[in-house]
């Protein structure tokens, strides 16, 4: 149902009605704050939740957030919260006059993110699971399911899953590191590591579980080498990724890193209050640098 944007997830009227009205009364007090100069950014098809970071960081920018495909703006995003995208006539029919944020992110399975990652780094965490006598991690082909798990080889390949290799990222006896990168047009400021409990060590990052360990931010260059930062760059044109965050593991053994996952609707930060708002006006800065400002 249309009247400013559109709610697909099953909504009385009136809920649908109050929320259009509650967007209608943002845009007028960005109209306010920005002196008439307030931004319109279309996220289509769908509309993201307030824990989507794209949320906070066009919050930020005084931006008016729309999914409406009639109504005027200045920057499309293709939002779509789903592992395989099937672009529909209004996104191509937009990508043709003006840029489509994450036009060509399609496909963000493990199998696809392992390809591309193979391709750009010359090396890969896959493994032959009928061929491998040890550990090897199992996961589900779709995004977000972290439903990883050890399991034993030989064994016989299901489908719908991949095999990679244990990515030894242990930090001590009682947690695993992950960092998250997010990248806006393939530039990179800073990321975050994640401490996970060794026994949840493929779970959602959620406090319940690592409310024991703080993450931490960090700078770019304290995580990356500069040839490393090229290579995720590279990646992220391939894949199609021109905003999103990437879940990245560095093995202790062979000292390499690992792109695991493409976030093309990523949620978070997932730091402290003090730390989420630094990081969201750095992230709005490089946002309305390399796609509102253009």
């Amino acid at each position: 149902m249309y009247i400013l944007n559109n709610f697909k997830r099953k909504r009385s009227a009136t809920t649908i009605l109050a929320k259009n009205i509650l967007f209608f009364l943002k845009w007028g007090i960005n109209i306010i704050l920005t002196g008439n100069r307030v931004k319109t950014v279309l996220l289509y098809p769908q509309l993201p939740s307030g824990k989507a970071v794209i949320s906070k960081i066009l919050v930020s920018l005084k931006c008016n957030v729309t999914n409406n495909p009639q109504k005027k703006h200045n920057l499309v995003i293709y939002w779509h919260d789903t592992t395989y995208r099937n672009p529909d006539q209004a996104i191509k029919s937009f990508a043709e006059k003006e840029l489509v944020v994450n036009l060509n992110c399609t496909d963000i399975s493990k199998s696809n993110v392992e390809k591309v990652f193979s391709e750009v780094f010359g090396y890969s965490s896959i493994v032959n699971p009928e061929s491998i006598a040890g550990p090897m991690v199992k996961k589900n082909e779709v995004n977000a399911s972290h439903d990883g798990v050890i399991v034993q080889g030989p064994r016989t390949s299901e489908q719908g899953f991949v095999y990679q290799k244990v990515i030894n990222n242990e930090l001590d006896e009682h947690f695993v590191v992950d960092m998250r990168i997010p990248v806006i047009n393939g530039k990179m400021i800073f990321g975050y590591l994640k401490f996970k409990p060794i026994t949840s060590r493929f779970a959602n990052f959620t406090k319940n579980i690592l409310n024991s360990k703080e993450p931490e931010v960090h700078t770019i260059e304290e995580l990356l080498s500069g040839e490393e930062m090229g290579l995720i760059k590279e990646f992220c044109q391939r894949i199609g990724l021109d905003y999103g965050e990437l879940d990245v593991l560095r093995d202790n053994d062979d000292k390499k890193i690992y792109i695991i996952d493409v976030n093309n609707t990523p949620t978070g930060p997932t730091v402290n209050k003090n730390l989420k708002k630094q990081c969201v006006n750095q992230m709005a800065n490089l946002f309305n640098e390399e796609f509102i400002q253009n």
